[in-house]
Parts: structure tokens; C-alpha cells; sequence
């Protein structure tokens, strides 16, 4: 992931390491904004969970597939197929 959040942002530079993760949901549930609504979904399934205030939400995270041959995307979400092809400077396929 590439936040663009500032609290993710200082969280990572301060760790000195990227963070991976998945989303804060459950899979086919709403995305939560706020900390309540994390704790809402996964309750105790998880150690701790940082509130930073509302995150500005709405589309998911792109998901590309950097295992294969041809990048192949997976989700398309905040950011389009077309910017991050032209970024990279090498085609990327969709996925079926």
C-alpha cells in the first residue's frame, strides 16, 4: 500500500519500514472511517487499533498483481489503471 494519509505517512517514516496489511473489514462489508466502525466489524479479532480521526474514505485501494509476467490488476479503486501504467512506464493488464 501507498497511503496518503498523514498519520500512515509519519507512522511509517517513524517505524523506518513499510507496513502491510489488508483493509479494516470485513470482505463485502462497508469500509469503516472512523475507529468505531473498525471496532464495529472486528471487535476483538484484533491486538489494537490506532485512532486518527476520521479517514477520508469512499473508493478502495487499487490491487495489482506483481507476481506474474504482466502486472495484472486485480481491483481497480482510487487509482486508475491508466495513471499507474504511465507511472511505471510498462503495460499493465485487467484482470478477468
Amino acid at each position: 500500500r501507498v497511503p496518503d494519509y498523514p498519520m500512515t505517512v509519519a507512522l511509517i517514516r517513524g517505524l523506518g519500514n513499510p507496513i502491510i496489511g489488508t483493509s479494516a473489514n470485513i470482505s463485502g462489508k462497508p469500509n469503516p472511517t472512523t475507529a468505531e466502525e473498525v471496532y464495529q466489524q472486528l471487535g476483538d479479532e484484533v491486538d489494537f487499533i490506532i485512532d486518527g480521526g476520521e479517514c477520508p474514505g469512499g473508493v478502495e485501494s487499487t490491487v495489482i498483481d506483481l507476481s506474474v509476467k504482466v502486472p495484472t490488476i486485480l481491483r481497480e479503486g482510487a487509482v486508475p489503471l491508466d495513471v499507474i501504467a504511465k507511472a511505471c512506464g510498462f503495460h499493465i493488464r485487467r484482470g478477468s
